[in-house]
């Protein structure tokens, strides 16, 4: 059966603002004038071959919703009673209407407040997620535009190792308003990396970049390719870095992330998770080998969640890497001595540590 109602209520909602307009409600008829208009059958009775009741909803500006929020139910019931006297189809009538307010889509809402206190910059979830990959830790990678090439090699580098970087060069939508976005990315970042080259301090936003990370405190790694840290970051060790050897780079990262106050603890938490999801025999070589063992200390309960990691994730237990090599790690972090039976790492009495051909190793 085609129903008729969802067809022609932009007409009747039309006739009822202009009966409004007649009898001097001008509120009543701008709402209706500037609401948006949706329909959805709600009801339904078979008496005299069907009766359909609608739910009608009315999305109305903010500044619209905010006057009548307090007496929304009054509003509700006019417009529902009003219009049912105006419908004349056979088993299609209003069951009740909806008066809703249309959602603000404004990522930036909270500074346009102008009330974020200056060391409190909130991010909404939707641009972090836009951002940055999830359950990573977040640095900003600054640099000279022309080696944003580079600069996105290193990225996919670090995101091994679950570091997610900012690359403002390569990350912003065209769409975004990016000096916004690079704030944006500058005030959640969990550390900042500054790509050292020569000229580093002709670019007109390396410099305001790293004011950014000093002013909040942030870690910052300074890597030395072709010039030294200057300035506020001057009292930082750099590390040397060469663009022909990228992974290299990573690692060094790596090995000072997980050691820094600030951020070794979501460092070690983004490991730990890494490895349960590990989802190849190689990508559980290049943890165990490259990851867990920057690891120098970890809690009773992370050592569960690795044991268990293995004992229930093919791709781990499977691995001849992780079998001769977990045993060796456990014992450094916890004193105990770990073997393997069946498949199933345990804690034993004695050292029952399998025998295996290091040069026979496949993964």
């Amino acid at each position: 059966m085609s129903l008729r109602l969802p067809k022609e209520i932009e007409q009747h909602v039309a006739s009822l603002a202009q009966i409004y307009k007649i009898k001097g409600k001008t509120f009543l008829q701008r709402l209706l004038a500037n609401a948006t208009i949706t329909i959805e059958q709600h009801s339904y009775d078979n008496w005299e071959g069907g009766q359909y009741g609608f739910l009608l909803h009315l999305q109305v500006p903010d500044i619209i919703f905010a006057k009548l929020v307090e007496t929304k139910d009054k509003y509700e019931s006019e417009i529902s009673n009003k219009l049912n006297r105006l419908i004349k189809i056979p088993g299609e009538f209003i069951d009740c209407v909806s008066i809703e307010m249309q959602l603000l889509e404004d990522d930036n809402w909270r500074e346009k407040s102008g009330l974020v206190l200056p060391a409190k910059k909130q991010i909404s979830n939707n641009v972090l997620e836009r951002i940055w990959k999830p359950a990573c830790v977040r640095a900003f990678l600054t640099h000279k535009a022309k080696h944003k090439n580079k600069a996105g090699k290193l990225k996919d580098e670090l995101e091994k190792y679950g570091i997610s970087c900012f690359v403002a060069h390569t990350d912003i939508e065209p769409t975004k308003e990016w000096i916004q976005e690079i704030e944006n990315a500058l005030f959640s970042m969990d550390l900042l990396i500054a790509l050292m080259t020569e000229n580093f301090h002709d670019s007109n936003w390396t410099d305001q970049e790293i004011g950014v990370a000093v002013g909040r405190r942030t870690p910052i790694i300074p890597i030395k390719i072709g010039k030294d840290p200057y300035g506020f970051i001057g009292k930082y060790q750099a590390l040397s870095g060469v663009w022909t050897d990228i992974p290299k780079m990573a690692k060094d990262i790596f090995s000072i992330i997980v050691k820094q106050a600030k951020t070794k603890g979501k460092t070690k938490r983004v490991a730990i998770t890494a490895f349960k999801n590990s989802f190849s025999y190689e990508n559980t070589k290049f943890l165990v080998s490259n990851i867990l063992p920057h690891l120098k200390k970890l809690e009773e309960s992370y050592i569960d969640e690795i044991i268990t990691a293995f004992n229930e994730n093919g791709q781990i237990y499977d691995s001849w890497y992780a079998q001769y090599h977990l045993p060796d790690l456990l014992h450094k972090w916890t004193g105990s001595q770990y073997s393997i039976e069946d498949k199933k790492l345990i804690k034993a009495s004695s050292r029952t540590r399998h025998n295996v051909d290091t040069d026979d190793i496949p993964f």
